[in-house]
């Protein structure tokens, strides 16, 4: 019965097939009716209700019940037969009611992994809570009948299980209206808008996501079976309480009802998991095979034929199917628990994948951002003058006269065209076939700022002059 999963609905409602086909009127074989004594009439029994007290028992009226009900020790009151099953709803109920207080008064912000907490368990008991009311739907309706049939008002015990009883029936549907509103607006939701609205919509309901997580939603019908099946439990009861005089009948519809049951499920094949949907199938090819084989018998007691050895063989069948169905659930149960474990771990690990990422990328942008708004240097470094950094900034690097970025020599079409002077005319001392010095870059700057004084004494000469 974990968050979500309906297939543990049908483990229980199946395994009621063993303990009520006792309430049909069909002779069987000695053996297999000290089988239906011992049988549970649930498949699971928590024990978490206590026994009543044999002084509240007594007090209750006792009123006629049909004799295949009273062989079995069923009382005439509602709240006798269906006191096991109104305490695990209780204790459900009031456990669920503590989580929704806690979730309701713990504030997110100042505690957010207990609020986290409160909320998982409410959802978790929320869907549990569900499967609990669904399951016992048929006992309840079953037993009500029985006490309805022979009711009689009066101030007594018999008016209070006579009032748990309608009070019971009202909240199943409710419960059936409640879950016919949220298929609906599933439906409403997937086809309208987006599937942020939908994944909104599953999100807020969580604690009845029992309805619709694990089936197919491509039409109402797939995500209607916890109601078919419910309905068939239901129906189950209301044969079992009202044709109990036409046992031959309640054989043949019973059989009928499962073959129908088998039929929905090949048709719609509502799971979304091909492991719940051979679940499924495993528990209705169970009912199946004790209902065909209660309707052998069924005809035998029609036909009254004493077929000792038949009747012993289908007793021995009977309680074989039993023996397998509980095993092979209990093999069920623990490969969910090791996919529901598995689940786990792999949500776990991603979660921690997913938060190294996250702390992975925020050191990249850190990095980045650090690299792109370098820190300020210490003060101490601050202290160079305007001057110098300006130098620093106009300064030309020293690697572009190295680089030849300055011609070591003045291309000949920008040197000066001199006539050749005879060597007479040249002074004394003087080496006539000495070359003109020739200009480099160190040259050049020289000569260009001793141009520049000259003609700057030059204006300052001719300024003179003219005052």
């Amino acid at each position: 019965m974990s968050k979500g999963k309906a297939i543990s609905l049908s483990a229980m409602v199946a395994g009621k097939i063993f303990a009520q086909i006792k309430y049909l009127n069909i002779s069987y074989s000695g053996e297999l009716q000290v089988a239906l004594k011992t049988w549970l009439p649930g498949f699971i029994s928590l024990g978490l209700t206590p026994d009543m007290p044999d002084s509240i028992q007594q007090k209750f009226p006792e009123r006629y019940i049909p004799y295949v009900f009273e062989k079995y020790e069923v009382a005439s009151s509602f709240l006798i037969n269906f006191w096991e099953n109104l305490g695990i709803v209780f204790f459900v109920s009031i456990l669920w009611l503590l989580f929704k207080g806690f979730e309701f008064k713990v504030s997110p912000q100042q505690n957010p992994r207990t609020a986290s907490f409160m909320k998982k368990a409410r959802i978790l008991t929320q869907n549990i809570l569900i499967i609990v009311l669904y399951s016992v739907y048929g006992d309840l309706i079953l037993f009500a009948i029985i006490e309805y049939r022979s009711f009689v008002v009066g101030w007594n015990l018999s008016l209070l299980s006579f009032l748990v009883s309608v009070i019971l029936i009202a909240t199943m549907f409710f419960s059936f209206f409640f879950q016919i509103q949220i298929l609906l607006n599933y439906r409403k939701i997937k086809k309208q808008t987006s599937s942020n609205e939908l994944e909104k919509f599953i999100k807020a309901h969580e604690g009845s996501q029992v309805f619709f997580k694990e089936f197919k939603d491509y039409s109402l019908a797939p995500q209607l079976f916890l109601f078919f099946l419910t309905g068939k439990d239901l129906i189950f009861s209301v044969i079992l309480a009202t044709m109990f005089e036409y046992p031959l009948a309640q054989a043949l519809l019973l059989t009928i009802l499962n073959g129908l049951m088998i039929v929905y499920l090949f048709i719609q094949k509502p799971f979304k998991e091909t492991f719940d949907f051979v679940q499924q199938l495993f528990f209705e090819f169970t009912g199946l095979v004790v209902n065909v084989v209660v309707f052998i018998n069924a005809i035998l007691d029609a036909g009254k034929y004493q077929t000792v050895q038949a009747r012993n063989n289908i007793g021995k069948l009977i309680i074989v199917i039993n023996m397998i169905f509980n095993f092979v659930t209990a093999i069920f149960m623990i490969i969910c628990v090791a996919l529901a474990l598995r689940r786990f771990y792999q949500a776990r690990r991603e979660k921690e994948a997913q938060k190294l990422e996250k702390m992975k990328f925020q050191n990249r942008i850190q990095r980045r951002l650090c690299h792109s708004h370098p820190a300020h240097k210490p003060q101490d470094n601050e202290n160079i003058s305007s001057d110098q950094s300006l130098i620093q900034e106009n300064t030309l690097p020293q690697d572009s006269v190295d680089l030849g970025l300055l011609p070591q020599q003045i291309p000949p079409s920008y040197q000066r065209s001199r006539p050749r002077k005879n060597p007479k005319d040249l002074p004394r001392g003087s080496n006539p076939s000495q070359e003109p010095p020739h200009f480099n870059a160190n040259n050049l700057l020289r000569y260009n700022k001793n141009h520049r004084t000259m003609k700057s004494n030059l204006n300052d000469s001719v300024h003179q002059s003219h005052k």
